[in-house]
């Protein structure tokens, strides 16, 4: 896309604060495909709001990990070798992370251009076992898992340490296969027995030097081969296929990114039929919605010639009513069986979402897309570390609803239906802000005295095991100086001579072996010979 008038993108200075994000929308092209990226983007434009604010109801996403405990803002200053013993949470991602190499830029910022491998001993490929690390520590403390139609069967979130190339289709029969390899995934998996396994979500990191916009190409197509992964399940036609969205979760050195991009059914049904169909729209308060907006229920009527509405509803004294009539129209509103209850609510706030999300692609060329990334979360900083897993919550919570529009997902969930509000993020009472912040700061004084009292257990142990040691040395360097550690049939001069010399007396056997020797000598052999012949 470079030769077709996209500026160029070169390194910045150290003291520049011109970042490439501030540079509007970045386009890179891929086989004839456009992806439009937006940098910097809110956190909830890429994830819904309402999952972003499940994820606050979990305590672990207000905890500060161990390296952050005493009010430090960069975990470069701590000395890891000294972690609790106690509060093991995310210690193998800090342990990771100081493996990877540092880069003097975030990616955003153009680092990938600045990338040296001259760093030392430290390999670029080990930020995977970071990403890798860091899920597994977030999925076992959300614990998510949902029921399958089969007894005994669920089905859960599982990272994948796995290096694989993506195929990924740019329309009928244009294959490619020069996408980088991901270095990892989030998969969808079954336990106790493992039918098969779903991938969620790639993750990318960078391993090499190249520039920016060829960076961003790369990830697009990262994104295209998850999105044939997302197609492949789906039971639909060709020019019927449905809305997808794919998320991407990339790290730069110690810099995390989550990228989302919408593909409208109306695109790559486009694509795929190599026509263009009619886009069927909607214009609500000036924003365009690739879907129709969801209908009122029915039990909600509106009069054509009068502004005012009014509710038909069911009660126990009259089950039913004639929706024609005066009377039954113009009666008191029933406290039971209300359409607005909290339930519908959350629902018509659900459509709304799901509309916001749609105009997100709001491109007119069906060749062209639109990513959207979130700023770089930097998991050293306290700050960025609290919001990368909170963001990361949170894109898991979503995947697991029910609602995303990820095609291998949403076939499980059409074989296994699940009511998202009968689960344990939708079934907790309604409390106000105040009452959640006293909460989780209740929850989390309790957990901090808890590790406090079990590290200070251990550290009293650990003294009166090293009391003990101590005392048992003393003990026995005392008894090797007395003579109560020495043999007690041997005397002192016995036990300072030769071996040898004490083991027997010899003094003896020494004389009678002398004699006999002697007389076994020359003469005597002769003397006797010479009185045999002579008698």
């Amino acid at each position: 896309m470079e030769d077709q008038g996209e500026p160029g993108i070169a390194p910045q200075p150290d003291g520049a604060d011109t970042t490439f994000a501030t540079r509007g929308p970045l386009e890179v092209d891929v086989h004839g495909l456009t992806a439009r990226f937006f940098l910097d983007i809110p956190i909830d434009e890429v994830i819904p709001q309402r999952f972003l604010i499940q994820a606050e109801r979990h305590s672990f996403t207000h905890c500060k990990a161990w390296i952050f405990r005493n009010g430090t803002d960069d975990g470069r200053d701590i000395d890891l070798d000294e972690w609790s013993p106690v509060d093991m949470r995310y210690r193998g991602v800090f342990k990771t992370l100081a493996k990877v190499p540092l880069f003097s830029k975030g990616l955003w910022e153009g680092g990938c251009e600045l990338f040296d491998y001259e760093v030392g001993t430290k390999n670029p490929r080990v930020q995977a076992h970071v990403v890798y690390a860091l899920l597994h520590e977030i999925g076992d403390m959300l614990n998510i898992s949902r029921p399958t139609s089969k007894a005994n069967v669920i089905f859960y979130p599982k990272p994948r340490l796995v290096s694989r190339a993506l195929e990924y289709w740019t329309g009928y029969r244009e294959k490619y296969k020069d996408g980088p390899r991901a270095a990892g995934f989030l998969s969808l998996d079954f336990y106790p027995q493992q039918d098969f396994s779903i991938s969620l979500y790639p993750v990318s990191t960078t391993t090499e030097a190249e520039t920016f916009s060829s960076c961003l190409r790369e990830k697009f197509k990262l994104i295209l081969g998850q999105l044939l992964l997302h197609l492949r399940p789906l039971r639909a036609p060709g020019d019927k296929l449905p809305d997808q969205e794919v998320f991407l979760v990339g790290l730069h050195g110690s810099k995390l990114h989550i990228l989302r991009a919408f593909f409208p059914g109306q695109k790559t049904s486009s694509l795929w039929c190599q026509r263009e169909l009619p886009m069927p729209e909607a214009f609500i308060s000036g924003l365009t919605f690739q879907d129709q907006p969801p209908s009122p229920p029915a039990s909600y009527t509106s009069a054509t010639n009068d502004a005012q509405a009014y509710h038909i509803e069911q009660t126990e004294d009259a089950p039913e009513h004639e929706s024609s009539t005066t009377e039954n129209t113009n009666r008191p509103r029933s406290q039971s069986n209300r359409f607005y209850t909290t339930e519908n609510l959350e629902r018509i706030r659900q459509h709304l979402e799901e509309a916001k999300l749609s105009t997100l692609d709001n491109e007119l060329e069906v060749r062209t897309f639109r990513v959207l990334g979130t700023r770089e979360y930097d998991l050293w900083n306290q700050k960025d570390f609290k919001e990368a897993v909170h963001s990361l919550a949170a894109l898991e919570l979503y995947l697991f609803s029910g609602e995303a529009r990820c095609g291998g997902i949403q076939e499980i969930f059409e074989w296994n239906p699940w009511d998202p509000y009968a689960g344990s993020e939708d079934s907790n009472p309604v409390e106000s802000d105040e009452e959640r912040t006293a909460r989780l700061e209740t929850d989390i004084q309790l957990e901090q005295r808890m590790f406090a009292e079990q590290e200070e257990d251990l550290r009293r142990e650990e003294l009166i095991r090293r009391a003990d040691d101590w005392e048992a040395t003393r003990c026995s360097e005392a008894l090797r100086s007395s003579g109560e550690d020495r043999i007690g049939s041997l005397s002192e001069s016995d036990a300072t001579s030769e071996c040898w010399d004490w083991i027997w007396s010899d003094d003896e056997m020494d004389a009678n072996e002398t004699k006999d020797t002697n007389s076994d000598t020359d003469e005597n052999i002769m003397g006797q010979l010479d009185s045999g012949i002579n008698p």
